[in-house]
């Protein structure tokens, strides 16, 4: 299924698919700023499973203390707390990408091998359709988020005129 680069209609200087060393410049500084902000990627998960972990405990304790013979209060912190940790998943596997990213253009740049700089791309591709898929899952939470409001809203504006 994959096509010739020129039947894709992509310019090519370079017919024998060699990167100029300009290209592989930037493909190094690209794979040093991809492990930095992957890493970051991975501190943010690991705080994002911690503040899931601790908000969940302590927030279903405070709330089973306080509303002590009220039914359903208790599983507010557990509910958070899976939000939390649901939220830690992508941000994992984003870190992962860049990693993997940058772990690639180092091996492809210490073994000058063209046939390396697919897998770079491709766990680049990996990333960018990551983080997509996510942003089009956040507007669709967001629309959510504002209807439910409007909803609210709209009830307790009725609910003031009975």
């Amino acid at each position: 299924m994959e096509e010739n680069s020129l039947e894709q209609g992509f310019a090519s200087e370079n017919v024998n698919g060699q990167l100029t060393s300009d290209a592989l410049a930037y493909l190094d500084s690209a794979s040093k700023w991809a492990k930095f902000l992957g890493i970051l990627a991975y501190i943010g998960a690991g705080f994002c499973v911690l503040g899931g972990i601790l908000f969940s405990t302590l927030m279903s304790s405070a709330m089973g203390s306080m509303m002590a013979g009220r039914s359903g209060f208790g599983n507010f912190g557990l509910f958070f707390g899976l939000i939390y940790l649901a939220m830690a998943l992508p941000i994992f596997f984003l870190g992962k990408h860049l990693v993997s990213f940058s772990n690639n253009a180092q091996r492809t740049l210490r073994s000058n091998s063209s046939s390396d700089v697919t897998a770079v791309f491709k766990n680049l591709m990996s990333y960018f359709k990551l983080r997509g898929w996510l942003i089009i899952a956040a507007f669709g939470v967001y629309i959510l988020m504002i209807i439910f409001m409007g909803a609210f809203m709209g009830a307790m504006a009725s609910s003031r005129n009975l």
